[in-house]
């Protein structure tokens, strides 16, 4: 039973973030009809580009990026750099919203009449005192999406787009 305890408080990081995840994976799929996680699709350029969350809603095809910070984060889309603030210590990080718009650009190119938004997820608490950049949204944000898209009908031209990402995805094998 000691050795038991022992292995559960060792593994209690481990398994905080195992729950965190699953959690998070079932609101995201509240908010569309259908997604895919953590894949590769071809950049049109010899390259490849990862797709950390692509999700069909009833509005678009959403390419949402997760970001785990906490704190008081100060943000604006045009900058490179962001900040995070916890306590009185303060740590740059490159702003996310540049690689997902690159990102877009690449998907929307290979789609025929595509609606791809791109959205940075901030959980873990993060705070934007300063205001949020618009694509940039919080669990809270995730939830009204979830309420608002509840019950409406994917339109026929996501619907093939969507088919279309599908079909360009690379096994990760």
């Amino acid at each position: 039973g000691l050795l038991l305890l022992i292995a559960v408080i060792l593994q209690y990081a481990w398994i905080k973030e195992y729950m965190s995840e699953r959690k998070l994976n079932r609101l995201l799929k509240k908010i569309g009809h259908d997604s895919v996680h953590n894949v590769t699709i071809p950049d049109g350029m010899d390259g490849k580009i990862f797709i950390e969350n692509l999700i069909l809603t009833p509005t678009n095809i959403l390419l949402l990026g997760v970001k785990k910070y906490q704190g008081l984060i100060f943000a604006a889309e045009k900058i490179d750099l962001w900040t995070q603030v916890i306590g009185n210590k303060s740590y740059k990080f490159e702003n996310p919203l540049r690689q997902l718009e690159s990102d877009a650009l690449a998907l929307t190119a290979k789609l025929d009449d595509s609606k791809v938004k791109e959205i940075v997820l901030f959980i873990n608490g993060s705070e934007f005192p300063k205001g949020k950049p618009d694509n940039v949204v919080t669990i809270a944000d995730i939830k009204e999406w979830a309420r608002c898209n509840s019950g409406l009908e994917i339109p026929e031209t996501l619907k093939t787009n969507w088919k279309q990402l599908l079909e360009l995805i690379v096994s990760n094998d």
